[in-house]
Protein backbone atom coordinates (compact mmCIF):
# COMPACT_ATOMS: atom_id res chain seq x y z
CA UNK A 1 0.00 0.00 0.00
CA UNK A 2 1.35 3.53 -0.96
CA UNK A 3 1.67 5.93 1.90
CA UNK A 4 0.60 9.13 1.47
CA UNK A 5 2.00 12.19 2.65
CA UNK A 6 1.38 14.21 5.90
CA UNK A 7 0.54 17.13 3.89
CA UNK A 8 -1.90 15.15 1.31
CA UNK A 9 -3.04 13.37 4.65
CA UNK A 10 -3.74 16.70 6.46
CA UNK A 11 -5.63 18.32 3.15
CA UNK A 12 -7.64 15.40 2.60
CA UNK A 13 -9.10 15.29 6.57
CA UNK A 14 -9.80 19.14 6.25
CA UNK A 15 -9.72 20.62 2.32
CA UNK A 16 -10.30 23.83 3.74
CA UNK A 17 -7.36 24.08 6.11
CA UNK A 18 -4.55 25.48 3.69
CA UNK A 19 -6.89 28.44 2.10
CA UNK A 20 -5.78 31.84 2.90
CA UNK A 21 -7.77 33.51 5.73
CA UNK A 22 -10.64 35.77 4.12
CA UNK A 23 -8.98 39.63 4.94
CA UNK A 24 -11.39 41.84 7.12
CA UNK A 25 -10.67 44.83 9.10
CA UNK A 26 -8.22 42.66 11.59
CA UNK A 27 -6.60 39.14 11.85
CA UNK A 28 -5.83 37.09 14.58
CA UNK A 29 -2.37 35.80 15.54
CA UNK A 30 -2.19 32.95 13.32
CA UNK A 31 -3.81 34.83 10.69
CA UNK A 32 -0.75 37.43 10.91
CA UNK A 33 1.59 35.32 10.87
CA UNK A 34 0.84 34.11 7.42
CA UNK A 35 -0.05 37.70 6.38
CA UNK A 36 3.64 38.38 7.21
CA UNK A 37 5.00 35.66 5.11
CA UNK A 38 4.40 32.94 7.73
CA UNK A 39 7.26 34.00 10.35
CA UNK A 40 7.79 32.52 13.12
CA UNK A 41 5.57 32.83 16.36
CA UNK A 42 8.37 34.01 18.49
CA UNK A 43 9.39 36.49 15.92
CA UNK A 44 5.74 38.45 15.93
CA UNK A 45 6.22 38.33 19.90
CA UNK A 46 9.58 39.46 19.72
CA UNK A 47 8.18 42.48 17.80
CA UNK A 48 5.38 43.43 20.07
CA UNK A 49 7.31 43.56 22.62
CA UNK A 50 10.03 45.61 20.59
CA UNK A 51 6.87 48.09 19.57
CA UNK A 52 7.08 47.39 16.06
CA UNK A 53 4.04 46.13 15.84
CA UNK A 54 1.53 47.01 18.36
CA UNK A 55 -2.06 44.81 18.84
CA UNK A 56 -4.91 45.40 20.43
CA UNK A 57 -5.64 43.55 23.68
CA UNK A 58 -9.11 44.78 24.54
CA UNK A 59 -9.97 40.90 23.92
CA UNK A 60 -8.37 37.70 25.09
CA UNK A 61 -6.04 37.39 21.68
CA UNK A 62 -3.62 39.72 20.12
CA UNK A 63 -5.97 41.17 17.30
CA UNK A 64 -3.89 43.17 14.54
CA UNK A 65 -5.42 45.48 12.47
CA UNK A 66 -4.52 44.84 8.85
CA UNK A 67 -3.16 48.59 8.29
CA UNK A 68 -0.92 47.86 10.95
CA UNK A 69 0.52 45.26 9.33
CA UNK A 70 1.06 46.96 6.41
CA UNK A 71 2.72 50.07 8.03
CA UNK A 72 5.25 47.46 9.45
CA UNK A 73 6.01 45.62 5.72
CA UNK A 74 6.26 49.33 4.42
CA UNK A 75 8.44 50.65 6.63
CA UNK A 76 10.79 47.89 6.42
CA UNK A 77 10.73 48.72 2.30
CA UNK A 78 11.71 52.24 3.35
CA UNK A 79 14.94 51.25 5.11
Amino acid sequence: KKRRSKAKRARKANPFANTSPPLRGALKFDDALEYLGGIHPATLRRLIKRGLIRSNRKLRHHIFPIKELDRYLEEGLAE
